[in-house]
């Protein structure tokens, strides 16, 4: 299976604003999907048994599978990031000795 994910980069929805001919000066925001050329795409490949997790928990949760993808990938990002970051300052302290 081959994940693909587009749309913004942190999911979120935009807010388009609609006129009315009755009432020019009165838009009101309708939610819209959000345009591609706000993110960047990432394709992955998933074995079979992962894709069938991601689409079975999805499922359950309500969503798609790119959403799904995201919402965990923005919920779990930040731990991963700082990870990172504990890595890279141990390296730099290693680097200055």
């Amino acid at each position: 299976m081959t994940v693909t994910l587009t749309g913004s980069p942190r999911g979120e929805r935009k807010m388009a604003r609609k006129r009315t001919d009755d009432k020019p000066n009165d838009p009101k925001p309708t939610p819209t999907d959000s345009k591609p050329s706000e993110g960047k795409q990432i394709n992955f490949r998933a074995s079979l048994s992962l894709a069938d997790r991601l689409e079975r928990t999805a499922s359950r949760l309500g969503l798609d599978v790119s959403n799904f993808v995201r919402m965990v990938l923005m919920e779990n990002l930040p731990d991963y990031e700082s990870r990172a970051d504990e890595i890279e300052a141990k390296q730099r302290k290693g680097g200055d000795s």
